[in-house]
């Protein structure tokens, strides 16, 4: 990436960046940002935003419990947008050229975060309270977003395979800041609809789901089909194994791989169908477990990724 070339060609203490779509970033958020990094506590500082339970569903219930389980670092962000980088990290970045094969701004981030965390460089979060994205540069297309999302740390898997193969448990990382108030809930969920398009997923996407998933797991999933939204369960550990064969299928290229990762979307809105039903109906301590849970399903389907990688 050119503006970490940069930096480290100036010799930069730190260097920030932050995804232009970010409105709610302002100058407040410069010194929070580097700090860690400035003060050689850090060399990569990630933010934590305040949401909603309901909101950032991407995050709780794919991106951060398979970095999680991946790197053993439960961090509460991932491609949030905005990232500190310390000068030590930075010495160590690929030149510019090898920065090419992640195009899009959450590819580079991936490949940062990668460097970071496969490197053992020390992380720290940061409260930046909460997040706001322009809504005129952001994709409303879920199948996108998700591929956008998930493809680039798949792709972060076969880099470092080497250094996440074997990590077989997980810890906090260290925060700076305090979180501000508490996020309103959100009022526009709508699990019927979620589950309704897993229903057609689980009708049109088949034959695809076919390719990707072994026979134990398809198992598991075509009961589901049968239960209404009063009902709809998708358990974590099932979850997980989804995410972990769809990483698998996806290095394996069974299929061209924006069709397998676009394949995954009915069955992630199950997956938050069934998270939205279980927290709506639970306390917020009761709703954090429930994330808590996804995250420790994917550290135990850890064994299987890592067997079935090759």
């Amino acid at each position: 990436m050119v503006a970490l070339a940069a930096a480290r060609h100036v010799g930069a203490r730190a260097a920030g960046l932050v995804d232009a779509g970010l409105v709610s970033f302002t100058a407040e958020g410069v010194a929070p940002l580097l700090g860690a990094a400035l003060d050689g506590e850090a060399d990569y500082v990630s933010p934590i935003y305040g949401r909603a339970i309901a909101e950032g569903t991407l995050t709780t219930n794919l991106l951060g419990p398979l970095v999680r389980s991946l790197f053993g670092q439960r961090l509460h962000e991932v491609l949030g947008g905005c990232a500190g980088v310390s000068s030590a990290l930075l010495d160590v970045l690929p030149p510019v050229e090898d920065w090419d094969e992640e195009p899009t701004g959450q590819g580079a981030e991936a490949m940062l975060l990668g460097h970071a965390l496969a490197g053992g460089h020390a992380v720290v979060e940061v409260h930046m309270g909460r997040k706001q994205v322009d809504p005129g540069a952001a994709s409303t297309d879920l199948a996108h977003i998700l591929a956008a999302a998930v493809g680039p740390l798949f792709r972060l898997m076969e880099r470092h395979v080497g250094e996440w193969q074997d990590v077989q448990s997980s810890r906090p990382v260290p925060q700076r800041g305090q979180p501000g108030p508490a996020a309103p809930a959100s009022v526009d969920v709508r699990p019927d609809r979620m589950v309704r398009a897993f229903h057609l997923g689980l009708k049109d996407l088949l034959p695809i789901w076919e390719q990707a998933l072994s026979d134990e797991t398809l198992g598991q999933l075509y009961p589901l089909g049968l239960l209404g939204p009063e009902d709809f369960r998708f358990v974590p550990r099932l979850w997980a194994r989804v995410v972990g064969e769809f990483a698998v299928a996806h290095h394996e290229r069974r299929l061209p791989r924006d069709h397998l990762l676009r394949a995954l979307t009915p069955l992630y809105l199950g997956r938050v169908a069934a998270f939205v039903l279980e927290t709506l109906a639970s306390s917020p301590p009761g709703a954090i477990d429930s994330v808590e849970r996804v995250g420790l399903a994917f550290e135990t389907e850890k064994a299987t990724l890592s067997a079935r990688w090759r």
